[in-house]
């Protein structure tokens, strides 16, 4: 049972600040929430408690910098005050866990109080009628090595926001379907790239495999697309 849960740093009203209000002054708090080397040692075997622990030994919280806290016991009350405040979600972590790189671990869950994942994007249609730059993404991610398209998305933009991804698109541009699956939609369709990341909300998946509901929430710099895979659902505790 996993019992060690933390805040996640995560939070929307914060990420789509970071990608909408590029201008605007933020207060801005570095938390620390875990350490991998200390003194010239590897802490990757240790788990995650002792690691925390000397994390905890070395670090003076101070303005702007600190260690992020975690609770025990009451995970269920911590995941429906994340809605409640509209986070993400939580972390939830096997406090007898150690680090390993590279590997997706059942010893390590993220809990999403609402459904959202990363996507890359595969294309775009064209706008319509009011609507400028363009209608919707089409978004895509790897499953078996291979890339598949699982949907669009066209809310979540404003104009600014509309104007942005046309500009983020240009230098990728091409004539050909980069997925293995592309849609059967009367929509022209101008495909890019699989180089640009997005993060996405969505009510569900459909039997065919077909996101449903979806609105953008910003975009993902920080994610590499060849990373982006389907990932299966954690919603509830």
């Amino acid at each position: 049972m996993v019992r060690s849960l933390r805040w996640m740093t995560r939070a929307y009203p914060g990420f789509n600040c970071s990608n909408n209000g590029r201008n605007a002054r933020l207060l801005l708090v570095y938390y620390l929430f875990d350490l991998l080397w200390s003194g010239g040692r590897d802490l990757t075997g240790k788990t995650v408690v002792q690691r925390r622990e000397r994390l905890e030994e070395i670090i003076t919280p101070v303005a702007g910098i600190q260690v992020g806290g975690y609770i025990e016991e009451h995970g269920s009350d911590l995941f429906q005050l994340a809605k409640e405040k509209g986070l993400e979600g939580i972390l939830a972590k096997r406090k007898r866990s150690t680090y390993q790189p590279g590997r997706r671990s059942p010893d390590w869950l993220k809990i999403k109080s609402r459904l959202q994942q990363e996507f890359v994007v595969c294309g775009f249609t064209e706008g319509k009628g009011s609507r400028k730059h363009l209608g919707a993404l089409l978004l895509r991610a790897y499953r078996n090595g291979k890339l598949h398209y699982f949907g669009y998305s066209g809310t979540g933009f404003s104009e600014k926001g509309l104007a942005d991804a046309i500009e983020r698109f240009k230098p990728f541009f091409t004539d050909k379907p980069t997925v293995e699956n592309p849609p059967k939609i009367p929509e022209k369709i101008q495909w890019v790239e699989p180089k640009l990341v997005c993060e996405v909300a969505y009510a569900e998946w459909t039997e065919d495999e077909q996101l449903r509901q979806t609105t953008f929430l910003g975009w993902r710099d920080d994610k590499s697309a060849e990373l982006v895979t389907r990932t299966p659902v954690t919603r509830n505790l």
